[in-house]
């Protein structure tokens, strides 16, 4: 099951990491909240079809 890491000020899923480490530090573009917690969510099984199906006819072309 895939995830994505989301704002956990705006739950937004635009975000960025802007130091390694083990940890990591990630900002939110959309709030600007910087912090190295953002929870993931769990991608639903048939919208993981759906994007693996996108990206695999992607590369075909």
């Amino acid at each position: 099951m895939l995830s994505v890491k989301f704002c956990p000020q705006c739950n937004s899923e635009d975000i960025q990491m802007v130091a390694g480490g083990i940890t990591g530090t990630w900002t939110c573009k959309d709030c600007g909240y910087i912090g190295s917690i953002f929870p993931e969510k769990e991608i639903a099984g048939s919208e993981q079809k759906k994007e693996t199906g996108k990206r695999i006819g992607e590369r075909k072309k």
